[in-house]
């Protein structure tokens, strides 16, 4: 078992050494998913900066008018294909990191498009793991302000009392919500590496993960913060042109 320290090393290490293969083969999902994208953050970046010119030049008489349809007419399309695009081909992305990072471990060699051919034959349990997982974290997080706001309905307590309540059980949500989520972390890894099945891969994740939930919410969370800081840095200096009206929104 790594503890909290070893992972992210690891990470690093892996990542390090087999950069290229990673940039490939996410970059074979990511790249044309990121295109729908773009155009529909220039598109709103564009449209708002209009509205904010019109309003402080006094040319729009009324500012909270709606916004002209025909400005979404590319825009629209594109955030929902790019939104799509997004929610079904992030498994297959977890799918790819874990099929390069696993192979890289184990046998030092990684064929990029081979990981990308690996998760798309797996990208049926894959996208089902997703759905289930998301299921079982939003009930979970569900049942206890369910509950309280039944139970209220039935009690009529004071308004006071009810509130309370009702935040307590969204806490109670929020916790138990969590912790699902941590218990199901590991399907994805189960069903590249062990080749599980969906129900399959959801047990062994939890079986994994049981006796370490705290243990696993460190590393997770250490690696998200890490991901994130590198994410922000990464990213900024393609954002920053999307902010300045010298410059091209299609540079950004």
């Amino acid at each position: 078992p790594l503890n909290l320290g070893d992972v992210p090393g690891g990470m690093y290490r892996i990542a390090g050494i087999h950069w290229r293969p990673f940039a490939v083969a996410v970059g074979v999902i990511v790249v044309p998913l990121a295109l729908p994208s773009s155009v529909s953050t220039i598109g709103a970046v564009g449209d708002l900066r209009t509205m904010i010119s019109d309003v402080l030049e006094g040319a729009v008489s009324d500012p909270v008018a709606p916004p002209d349809p025909a400005n979404f007419m590319v825009t629209g399309p594109a955030a929902l294909l790019s939104s799509l695009g997004s929610l079904l081909l992030t498994p297959l992305l977890y799918g790819i990191a874990v099929q390069v990072a696993a192979h890289g471990y184990r046998m030092g060699e990684i064929d990029a498009m081979a990981a990308v051919r690996a998760a798309g034959s797996h990208y049926g349990p894959l996208l089902g793991a997703a759905f289930l997982t998301s299921l079982a974290v939003f009930a979970a997080g569900a049942v206890a302000p369910i509950a309280a706001i039944l139970l209220l309905a039935v009690a009529r307590a004071d308004e006071s009392v009810a509130l309370a309540l009702i935040l307590l059980a969204v806490l109670v949500g929020i916790v138990a919500a969590i912790v699902v989520l941590i218990r199901l972390s590991l399907a994805v890894p189960a069903i590249m590496v062990e080749r599980a099945g969906v129900t399959g891969a959801m047990r062994r994740s939890n079986e994994l993960v049981r006796g370490g939930t705290a243990r696993m919410f460190g590393i997770l969370l250490l690696v998200g913060i890490i991901v994130s800081i590198i994410a922000s840095v990464v990213s900024l200096p393609f954002q920053a042109p999307l902010f300045v009206p010298a410059v091209p929104q299609t540079i950004g």
